[in-house]
């Protein structure tokens, strides 16, 4: 008996003529393939009270050709390409109107018609051939919206799209069309979905799927007309047990859309970015007579990409430039530009800002139209322009949200940098289409692609906060890193200047035990010391002294580490021995601080030696996945020399800040006035040197307090004699016998340095290496000598020469 009701209810399903659309997420039904060819007909009659839906799609497969009709507020809108290009019909106005409608389509060749209640447009397409796909990879006929499979399977479609459309709620009767090639137009039934099934399954079948349809029965009593609870737009759906809700509005969730949802938000780091681009899968670009772009965003940096969309040279560009709002527009070769810049109001102070930009295109004639442009932030910045031209509808293939591969190259670029802050309820409405970008994203929406590791959550309070070293002497003491056996740390800093230590911590003696990160020569260098001799790796492919941000990632689980810089892994081991790392000391951020003397630096850590601190923007310190919040330490810690911001200020060398000859160089938001090739001193040269007469028996004797081993040094003296021969400079100790010494011989410049004696063989230990700079210093002419040593790498050099190395 149960078997037999079922069929029952599947014969009333077949019959009938009419069934309705609930416009829920699984609401469609499925249809025979159209037998459209290129002579093929096909009509349905609806009635709605929504202004917009998805009515009808039938595609070739997914290669070109497709017919998509849907209702764009109350109009009817016939979308459909069969090789040569996509042409659009719209027919008809106020259709939402609860009255059935009648709709016609026609093809004869290259002319393609569609009639809405007696009333008809046409339209011709180009090219050679003009059959509407092949039948046997045609897909079937889907009306009121797609099966959810679609979203795993786009690229099985046309027009990717139409799977984000929003789903007919309405009724539909006498859907006619022929269902075989050349075939007789009939009236159609609904056929099991695909063996998918998105419905239920008849009782006592396996193959046959009931619709996400219900039929439409006059006197039927619904469950959602006699009490309809859900809220905020909510769609009720009749179900044995009762209504229920499906919450359309993203911003309401819960049982019946009564509660505020968490707007889907995002944190980018300057590397990370959403996009899509339809014509990778050969797809069909979204088109609209009007788009909406809402996003709230929030940032410290005054350039950066939010938001681009287009398609060739039409394109709508958006970006936070110099702390105010940049759009520019392309359309049919026409330009547009807009900024709103509000007096005294920047948008890069960290607080939310809501960004709301609207275009529609208005026809004037039939050669040519106007594209309105408004844009307003923070519902009281407000701006609007427009462009005329041949164009009829806006286009959009590629979508890029807070950056791109390479932003400067976008149409339009105003700004070279990808966004650096938080972002919510990114937007992007087209007609009928609404896209919720950073929600796809989170969902992992194959037509989203995520560049980058975003994080869906923006930090509550200040810990991401950045904070600048503004000079080589600040620093910032934090708690001990335990990483006993194991541990990761992470951070992100920008610069320009080439050198600077990042962070220290050590052991305490007799164990040797070290970890630090510094810059060297524009790249960066881990040192790791378990206690059994130092490590010194490079974890850069390129030099990261660009004034860019750049993130670097340090993990170690025994004597195994990884660095990452920018994404780039570099393995590599400590030495055998040992596989603990027993930190005692604080972790130094940003440098030592004066005076460097009272930390044991180890000769290896060049920047440590030289007292070259950190100079430059740093945030996003993370210990073992605890993020730590720096810029409140830099708050409790600090006198002033660093900031809780990170703003690029203009070169500082163009208003010549150095005084008496010096030497301007540009540093991080800061001037360094090089003196040496000048009688003065002091920050900018403002200061008369002291000078030391010599009358070739007299000498200075400097003795330090114990003996010094170092990797590293740099010695900068200015002279003048007139005699061919004479001792400038010696550094010695009496325990190992090295040395270097610097003297005039014969004319010239002449540098004898004598290394690591006690391990060499008898008869190399008297042997110096030996570098000569220079002709006639005898001269009695002010001369400056610079010599530095990087391990077993030497420089001298005299004056404005070319420098001699070995």
């Amino acid at each position: 008996m149960q078997r037999f009701i079922s069929l029952l209810l599947i014969l009333a399903i077949h019959q009938s003529s009419s069934f309705v659309l609930d416009g829920s997420s699984n609401s469609y039904s499925q249809f025979r393939k159209w037998g459209g060819g290129t002579n093929g007909t096909l009509e349905f009659e609806f009635k709605t009270d929504q202004p917009n839906g998805l009515l009808l799609y039938t595609d070739d497969g997914g290669t070109y050709d497709f017919f998509e009709i849907k209702l764009v507020e109350g109009a009817l809108r016939l979308r459909y390409n069969l090789g040569g290009g996509a042409q659009i019909i719209t027919v008809g106005k106020e259709l939402h109107d609860g009255h059935w409608h009648k709709v016609q389509v026609q093809r004869h060749e290259e002319r393609t018609i569609l009639t809405v209640d007696g009333v008809s447009q046409m339209r011709t397409s180009r090219g050679k051939e003009f059959n509407f796909g092949k039948f046997e990879t045609n897909s079937d006929v889907y009306i009121g919206g797609m099966p959810k499979w679609y979203n795993k399977k786009l690229a099985l479609l046309a027009l990717p799209s139409v799977i984000f459309e929003p789903r007919f709620m309405g009724a539909v009767r006498n859907l006619i069309y022929p269902d075989q090639e050349a075939g007789t137009a009939r009236r159609q039934e609904t056929r099991p979905k695909d063996h998918r099934c998105d419905g239920p399954i008849v009782a006592g079948t396996e193959t046959i799927c009931l619709p996400q349809s219900r039929i439409l029965r006059g006197n039927s009593s619904d469950a959602c007309e006699v009490r309809d609870p859900c809220q905020h737009g909510g769609i009720c759906i009749s179900t044995d047990s009762g209504p229920i809700c499906e919450c359309r509005n993203s911003d309401y969730e819960g049982e019946f859309c009564e509660k505020d949802k968490a707007p889907s938000e995002a944190v980018f780091r300057g590397t990370e970015f959403l996009s899509y681009d339809l014509s990778q899968t050969g797809g069909e670009p979204i088109v609209s007579a009007q788009d909406t772009i809402t996003l709230y965003f929030k940032t410290r940096q005054p350039n950066g990409l939010l938001f681009y969309t287009g398609e060739g040279s039409d394109y709508l560009n958006v970006a936070i430039k110099d702390g105010c709002l940049s759009l520019t527009m392309g359309l049919s070769n026409g330009k547009q530009e807009m900024q709103i810049k509000p007096n005294k109001v920047r948008f890069d102070d960290n607080q939310w800002h809501k960004v709301s930009v609207h275009r529609r295109i208005q026809e004037i004639s039939a050669i040519t139209s106007f594209c309105r442009l408004s844009a307003v932030v923070d519902g009281v910045y407000a701006d609007h322009s427009h462009i005329a031209g041949k164009f009829t509808m806006l286009s959009s293939s590629r979508v890029y949200v807070g950056g791109s591969i390479n932003t400067r190259a976008l149409p339009g670029a105003r700004v070279h940098n990808n966004f650096v802050g938080c972002m919510r309820k990114v937007e992007f409405v087209a007609d009928t289409l609404r896209l919720n970008l950073l929600e796809l994203g989170r969902s992992g929406s194959h037509l989203i692609q995520v560049a980058g590791r975003l994080d869906y959550k923006c930090p509550t309070g200040e810990t991401h906060d950045p904070i600048t070293f503004t000079t080589r002497e600040s620093h910032l003491i934090l708690p001990t890193w335990n990483a006993k056996k194991s541990g990761n740390i992470s951070f992100k800093f920008r610069t320009n200047e080439a050198n600077g230590l990042i962070l220290f911590s050590s052991g305490t003696p007799p164990r040797t035990d070290l970890f630090a990160v510094e810059i060297y020569n524009g790249h960066i260098y881990v040192h790791l010391d378990l206690g059994t001799g130092p490590s010194k790796q490079r974890g850069s492919r390129r030099r990261i002294d660009d004034g860019t941000w750049h993130e670097v990632m340090f993990r170690r689980a025994g004597r195994e580490s990884r660095i990452t810089v920018d994404g780039f892994h570099t393995d590599f081991k400590a030495m055998e021995g040992s596989a603990t790392l027993e930190l005692e000391s604080n972790l130094y951020i940003g440098g030592l601080g004066p005076p460097f003397s009272e930390i044991m630096v180890p000769a290896g850590l060049w920047t440590a030696v030289l007292q070259q601190g950190f100079v430059g923007c740093f945030k996003d310190l993370v210990m073992n996945n605890e993020p730590v919040d720096v810029a409140g330490f830099a708050r409790e810690q600090d006198s002033g020399s660093i900031r809780t911001l990170c703003h690029t200020q203009p070169q500082q060398c163009p208003s010549q800040p150095c005084l008496n000859g010096g030497t301007c160089l540009e540093g991080w938001n800061r001037f360094i006035c090089d003196c040496t090739s000048t009688m003065f001193a002091g920050p900018t040269c403002g200061k008369e040197a002291a000078t030391l007469n010599f009358n070739g028996s007299s000498h200075m004797a400097v003795t330090m307090d114990g003996e010094m081993v170092t990797q590293t040094e740099d010695i900068v003296l200015r002279f003048r004699t007139s005699k061919p021969l004479g001792l400038l400079l010696i550094s010695s100790t009496l325990e190992t016998g090295d040395r270097i010494e610097l003297a005039v011989a014969a004319g010239r410049i002449r540098l004898a340095l004598r290394l690591d004696v006690k391990e060499k063989r008898k008869e190399d230990r008297e042997k110096d290496k030996i570098l000569l700079a220079g002709q006639n210093v005898n001269d009695n002419e002010w001369h400056t000598v610079r010599f530095s040593r990087r391990g077993s790498n030497l420089k001298l050099q005299l004056d404005n020469q070319s420098p001699i190395r070995g």
